[in-house]
Parts: C-alpha cells; sequence; structure tokens
C-alpha cells in the first residue's frame, strides 16, 4: 500500500507508515484545538512531494486564518515554492441543451421581475428561489506547474453533493423534517464527478475535508431529521471513499466532537453512520498535566512541552484509545 508522509514520525507509525491512499482518516476534536492547523500542516508537507493537496472547506474559516497567517509559516517551515489557490465553486442553469445561465445572471433576473412588482425579499429567500434552476456545478481554476494547495469554499450540503456527483433536493415535510431526495443526473461513479475530473486534472494525491460535520450542522437540525442526515453522511463519504479507492488518494476529513448521551464518552458527530467509512479515526485533545504519566502516549521524549494529545479511537489493529501521540503546537505548527 502506498503512504504520504504527514511529517509526524509518531503520527505516522501508528498510521503504519504514513496516510494510507484509498483509505479515509478522521481527526475530531473541540473547536479551536488545531484541526485545521494540523491537517493544513500534513496539506502543505505533502506539497513537498511535488503534488497537489486539495482542501474542501465547508467552513469558510481557511481564508482568514490559515491562509493569511500559515501559508508563509508552512513555505517556510517545509521549504517550499509552492502556490496557494481559491477555486471558484460556480452554478449554473440550463438555457437549451448547452447554453449555461450562471447563478449571478438568474439572480439578477429574479431581483428584476421582484422589484418590478414592489415584493420585498431577503437575500436568503433569493438563494432559495434560485436553487431548484440550478442543477449544474463547475470549478474555475488555473492549473500550475508549481506543486499548489487548492481550497475550494463549499458550506452549503448541496454544494458537497453536487462536487461528488450527486444531484438532489432537500424536501421539508409538513412537520418540518428535512430530507434528501436524489435527481436524475446523479452519478455514482465518483471518478466522473466535478470533484474527481479536477482532482485528475490537478494531480491531486491528498484530499482535506474541514469538516464533513458543518454543512450537515447546518441543515439538519433536530432529533427529527437524523434520517435525512445519515443519507446525506452516507452518500458523501461513500463517494469520497470510491472517488479515494479510484484515483488512489489519501484523504483526511475534520469532524466536530459529540458526547455519548448514556456513557458520557467524547465521539465524533454523525452518528453511527460515520463510523462505518472511516478506517482509521483520532481524537485531538488538549493536553493536560495529566498526559505526563499517560502510558499510551508513543513518543515520550516529547511529554515534557505536550499541550496537545492524538488518540487512537478507531484503528484496524490497536483498541480503542490503546495509543497517543504527544504534540506540540507551537507559531511553526505541530511537533511531535
Amino acid at each position: 500500500m502506498n503512504y504520504i508522509e504527514s511529517g509526524l514520525e509518531a503520527f505516522d507509525k501508528i498510521l503504519g507508515g504514513g496516510l494510507p491512499k484509498g483509505v479515509l482518516v478522521q481527526v475530531f476534536g473541540e473547536k479551536a484545538v488545531g484541526k485545521s492547523i494540523f491537517s493544513s500542516q500534513i496539506a502543505y508537507k505533502n506539497l513537498g512531494q511535488e503534488f497537489g493537496s486539495l482542501i474542501v472547506d465547508t467552513e469558510q474559516g481557511f481564508k482568514n486564518t490559515i491562509g493569511s497567517y500559515w501559508h508563509e509559516r508552512f513555505k517556510k517551515r517545509f521549504n517550499l515554492e509552492c502556490e496557494l489557490q481559491y477555486v471558484k465553486v460556480k452554478r449554473f442553469a440550463l438555457k437549451g441543451r448547452e447554453k449555461k445561465v450562471f447563478e449571478s445572471e438568474l439572480k439578477s433576473l429574479f431581483e428584476s421581475v421582484l422589484s418590478s412588482m414592489k415584493i420585498n425579499y431577503t437575500r436568503a429567500q433569493l438563494e432559495q428561489a434560485c436553487w431548484p434552476f440550478l442543477e449544474g456545478i463547475e470549478l474555475e481554476y488555473t492549473l500550475n506547474d508549481k506543486p499548489t494547495l487548492y481550497v475550494i469554499e463549499a458550506p452549503a450540503l448541496q454544494d458537497i453533493l453536487s462536487l461528488n456527483g450527486v444531484r438532489c433536493d432537500l424536501i421539508i415535510s409538513d412537520s418540518g423534517r428535512v430530507e434528501i431526495r436524489l435527481l436524475p443526473g446523479t452519478t455514482f461513479k465518483a471518478s466522473e464527478s466535478v470533484l474527481g475530473k479536477f482532482v485528475r486534472d490537478a494531480k491531486i494525491s491528498l484530499l482535506v475535508y474541514d469538516s464533513i460535520s458543518m454543512p450537515l450542522k447546518s441543515t439538519f437540525i433536530g432529533t427529527q431529521d437524523f434520517p435525512g442526515r445519515s443519507s446525506a453522511t452516507a452518500l458523501i463519504l461513500g463517494q469520497t471513499q470510491k472517488l479515494c479507492s479510484e484515483l488512489n488518494l489519501s484523504v483526511i476529513a475534520l469532524n466536530h466532537i459529540t458526547v455519548n448521551p448514556i456513557t458520557g464518552q467524547n465521539k465524533p458527530y454523525g452518528g453511527q453512520i460515520v463510523g462505518y467509512d472511516f478506517k482509521f479515526s483520532f481524537l485531538l485533545e488538549r493536553a493536560y498535566s495529566s498526559v505526563v504519566n499517560d502510558r499510551s502516549v508513543v513518543n515520550e521524549k516529547i511529554l515534557g512541552e505536550a499541550n496537545r494529545i492524538l488518540r487512537v479511537h478507531r484503528h484496524p489493529t490497536f483498541p480503542e484509545y490503546s495509543l497517543s501521540v504527544a504534540l506540540k503546537l507551537c507559531d511553526e505548527g505541530f511537533f511531535c
């Protein structure tokens, strides 16, 4: 099996040599613990192998955090001559068989009609009115000779599904339940999706989802929406698994944390369906004084400096929480 080295030796050792290709790896934890920094650092490290890295940013935080603060630091740390490119997502409706009408044009048309009729509307209402007509999606980008970190901002659940070749409607029942209905045009051959074609064109070897939970949380609000959430999660992770298998990718998916109401134990957001698709899952936590005596830590030399700890939550070989990696997060990123 091929691997991508993360640059964090103890982490790679637990993984069996590095991030395995064709396999999904999950990192979950509380907010502001450093999940985005951790995954972005690995994405920059991967550029040193002369391959592209792609971050699908569903939280729209990369540009103001990683891009503005960590980009130059990671370039310096890994001695990189690389580019950072924000890929534009363009939605469109079809006029006839081939003519594309993009979202901005459609919004202008709606605004003109509503204004002429003196009907008040909000931006959210305008976007919701346009959605049923925007059947297609494409990416606008430039291919570079230099190793490039590409970032796609895709906060809406429909965007994530469309990128992965899944066309759908979100249906709200009379009782308020949110459900998903698949539409004609869905392709389950992930390598032929919009995302799959981009991965091939840009020679991407590492895909990062930051995060898989945000579009789910913003769409499925209550317990009555759990069936719809499970369907959406299965579609996203199922297509991603096919994509990384077909194109020999490594995938890191970040996730939020929730607490098991019965055991009180931390677990990844999304229910049981999340556990089925990840062969490896890790919990990233802040390290406190107790970590010094933690016998599960595999890299004891850094214990006195550690301020984060990465615990095995799921592993094909090792029991839950049987191994941990002590980490130090500083101005240059993570060290172990």
